[in-house]
């Protein structure tokens, strides 16, 4: 016998296997749902996981960014002279300061606020602030306006990153658009 007709012997060998069904395998349920269940199943479950996970990320970010930058907002609300101590000011500066340092891409071990500086002008601007200023916003207005952010650099530079932070997630937008497609199509 030759190789050829050795290989044309051993292909017609081959038997089509069939699988077997084992019987914790059961059949596809979804062929046996209507057109509304079958939607709501494949499309609207998805959708509304999806929105979920997106609001649990968008909670773990506003969780963390009240732990690291929360204390800026009690000191501008004047919540803070009742709240905030010195000393736990003071710690709230350091964490600030190693939070920031944390985040900058740089080889470099210095960062933009100075926690004991911070510490500092926080204690001296809780005392001076004007009773016009009910916001983060307002206070950064009131120290470029007056000139006072050469006085307070390291206010200034937290507050400033503290409003240039984005808060939105975008994917949970794009589930709220899909919830509200799907509203208008039922």
């Amino acid at each position: 016998m030759s190789p050829d007709e050795m290989i044309f012997a051993n292909s017609s060998a081959h038997r089509k296997r069939v699988r077997k069904q084992f019987d914790y395998e059961a059949q596809d349920e979804s062929s046996n749902l209507n057109a509304s269940e079958k939607f709501r199943a494949e499309f609207f479950f998805t959708v509304m996981d999806n929105a979920i996970a997106s609001f649990t990320v968008c909670f773990q970010q506003l969780t963390k960014f009240q732990d690291n930058f929360g204390f800026l907002f009690d000191i501008v609300s004047k919540r803070g002279t009742d709240t905030l101590d010195d000393s736990a000011l003071k710690a709230h500066s350091l964490k600030l300061k190693r939070v920031l340092l944390s985040q900058r891409q740089s080889d470099t071990n210095s960062s933009d606020v100075d926690g004991l500086g911070l510490f500092d002008e926080l204690r001296t601007l809780r005392n001076i602030m004007p009773d016009s200023v009910d916001s983060l916003l307002d206070l950064l207005c009131y120290l470029h306006s007056s000139r006072l952010h050469e006085v307070f650099p390291n206010v200034s530079v937290a507050s400033r990153d503290v409003l240039t932070i984005p808060i939105t997630v975008a994917s949970g937008e794009h589930s709220f658009s899909k919830l509200k497609l799907i509203k208008t199509l039922i």
